[in-house]
């Protein structure tokens, strides 16, 4: 019986869980895809029936093709790229969008390793 080599990078990372994506993404996208079903489906119910339960259970039937079409959409992201590359993609989409302040430099161009001090003459 041969024995399988471990590489010390695998070690490293989470483990894949559904779909390439971790347990933590997989958590996060399942948040996600029941608030999306949940504020269509419920409010839906509400208005056509008059029962929060039937807008319940079928938030929870609306919510499964969303979470996949999430979980999709993340492992295509995620494809033959480093770890972290998608909350770096995100971060940087969401201040494009201005709801949070970006937190990298986005500056293109020549950079000087000089310091320029201003002479004010008097």
């Amino acid at each position: 019986m041969e024995r399988q080599d471990f590489k010390s990078d695998r070690l490293n990372d989470e483990v894949s869980l559904f779909l390439g994506c971790t347990l933590k993404e997989t958590m996060m996208a399942v948040l996600v895809s029941l608030s999306i079903s949940g504020l269509i489906a419920i409010p839906l119910m509400v208005i056509l029936f008059g029962k929060i339960t039937i807008g319940l259970a079928i938030s929870l039937v609306l919510a499964a093709p969303i979470l996949l079409a999430l979980l999709a959409r993340l492992s295509i992201l995620k494809r033959g790229k480093p770890a972290g590359y998608y909350q770096q993609f995100l971060k940087i989409k969401l201040s494009k969008t201005g709801l949070i302040k970006n937190p990298y430099v986005m500056r293109s161009g020549a950079w000087s390793t000089e310091r320029i001090m201003e002479i004010k003459k008097s």
